[in-house]
């Protein structure tokens, strides 16, 4: 249906037998890589809780925060611990409704309503303000990913976070 910038998606999602997936976002297409692949922002379903709604980037910049870290990238793509929370902990192989809010350089994870993680994202060069959705059928182990629902809506444009390093919060870490 196109690429989207600035939305709210829903979905409940499963995984049967041993391996993840995700929801990726503001993605692009990798023919150069090979049928069926993009690469972009991810929100992980994964069976370990660190993982589980994480903020990633497929076939880019990897790992930003995992499930209970809260993580600014500055200009130069170097990651900032900003604050921390409990994991949200689930079991995959059960119904969970997966959500991922996009607003400018704002990106929010959330599982059955409550934060994995949250990504403000000042590396111009590496960020994507657009792109295509997908979810993941990762490569590897046997595995079956069931989406039961998916609703995505557009939201009023976001504008981007200006980055101060002057404002990092306090107790904010260079990772």
């Amino acid at each position: 249906g196109g690429e989207y910038s600035d939305f709210e998606l829903r979905a409940k999602v499963r995984v049967i037998g041993d391996n993840n997936s995700g929801i990726q976002y503001r993605s692009k297409e990798r023919p150069d890589i090979g049928e069926w692949v993009i690469s972009g922002y991810q929100c992980d379903v994964h069976p370990a809780v660190q993982h589980t709604g994480m903020t990633y980037e497929e076939k880019g910049r990897g790992i930003f925060g995992l499930n209970g870290k809260n993580v600014m990238l500055d200009r130069e793509a170097n990651r900032w611990l900003l604050s921390e929370h409990d994991p949200v902990e689930v079991d995959t192989t059960e119904w969970n409704e997966f959500a991922v809010i996009e607003r400018g350089n704002h990106l929010v994870h959330k599982v059955n309503g409550k934060v994995t993680s949250e990504l403000i994202d000042h590396d111009e060069k590496g960020r994507a303000l657009s792109g295509l959705v997908a979810i993941q059928l990762h490569r590897g182990n046997a595995n079956k990913v069931e989406v039961k629902s998916i609703e995505i809506r557009n939201l009023k444009e976001g504008k981007i976070i200006p980055f101060d390093p002057d404002n990092l919060p306090e107790g904010a870490t260079k990772i």
